[in-house]
């Protein structure tokens, strides 16, 4: 990815990326000192997964709206309103780096967690998740599946 954005874009260009993954390219496009647009869209479905008592998926949401690349602390504020968990001082220190707003609605909490083994198992990941990835509709149909989530909250 290093030798693409390189061979592609200068310092200082604007790297769009619309597959967001697990966010390769935006990482790279960061360091190489470009600036960098990763697409998540309003509609999008969030699975939440809990990594560290859990280790599975525990509850659903839909991306309401998102913001990239803020830096300055009144503007994230401004962006999250009282939705947040980070206190002004937080903020502060998150800014000193591009920072992704991403606000949501909760659908809900699902009565059993999809287990990080029954993801292994079905190919839906390969690793614990670190950070928002894109998954295939096929593979999101899985979890709906195992999650009974039902046509209340989502469309197939």
């Amino acid at each position: 990815m290093k030798m693409v954005l390189e061979a592609t874009s200068k310092e200082g260009d604007i790297v769009m990326d619309f597959f967001l993954g697990i966010g390769t390219a935006t990482a790279v496009a960061h360091k190489l000192k470009r600036k960098w647009i990763g697409i998540e869209k309003e509609g999008d479905i969030l699975l939440f997964y809990r990594s560290r008592d859990i280790r599975g998926i525990t509850s659903i949401g839909v991306v309401e709206k998102v913001y990239d690349n803020l830096t300055n602390p009144n503007e994230i504020i401004s962006c999250v309103g009282k939705r947040s968990v980070y206190s002004r001082l937080e903020i502060e220190e998150i800014a000193k780096k591009p920072t992704k707003i991403i606000l949501f609605w909760w659908i809900m909490h699902f009565e059993e967690p999809v287990e990080y083994r029954f993801l292994l198992d079905n190919g839906i990941l390969n690793w614990p998740p670190r950070t928002i990835i894109k998954i295939p509709h096929d593979k999101y149909l899985k979890i709906k599946g195992v999650a009974e989530i039902d046509e209340r909250y989502t469309i197939n």
